[in-house]
């Protein structure tokens, strides 16, 4: 399908982390989801949760973004890309001093990243996070 046009290949020897993310206002609770994919697009493990009692959205993006570098790491990835559609996580691990009121978040966010020998991370269109973001509506 269209999803596999927009999808784009992490370089050789690297695995590439879609995150999807689906949220419920009615009842705070957040879906998340990662799919792991290698340098020819191969599915090699994808997995899911919910996160309730959420104070808002932004919470819930933060934890499912935490969520799915410690799995990720979980299953010995050394060099792994993580793409995710959301501005404001992927500017604070990029560029901390640009987004001062995140601090705290982009350390936490740095140090699980520093279990990785490399990593980066990356604005995804929905579009090519969209298997992700289907597995993540179904559990909200």
């Amino acid at each position: 399908g269209n999803a596999a046009v927009s999808w784009k290949a992490p370089p050789e020897f690297w695995v590439k982390c879609n995150i999807g993310f689906s949220w419920s206002k009615r009842n705070n609770l957040a879906g998340a989801s990662w799919v792991l994919r290698d340098d020819k697009g191969v599915v090699l493990l994808h997995s899911r949760r919910a996160f309730a009692n959420l104070k808002n959205v932004s919470e819930g993006k933060f934890l499912s973004f935490c969520w799915a570098i410690e799995s990720i790491n979980s299953h010995r990835v050394r060099q792994v890309i993580f793409e995710l559609d959301d501005v404001c996580l992927v500017g604070l691990v990029n560029r901390p001093q640009a987004w001062p009121s995140f601090a705290y978040q982009a350390a936490e966010l740095h140090l699980l990243l520093s279990a990785f020998v490399d990593w980066k991370v990356v604005k995804g269109r929905m579009e090519s996070n969209r298997g992700a973001n289907l597995i993540a509506q179904s559990v909200t």
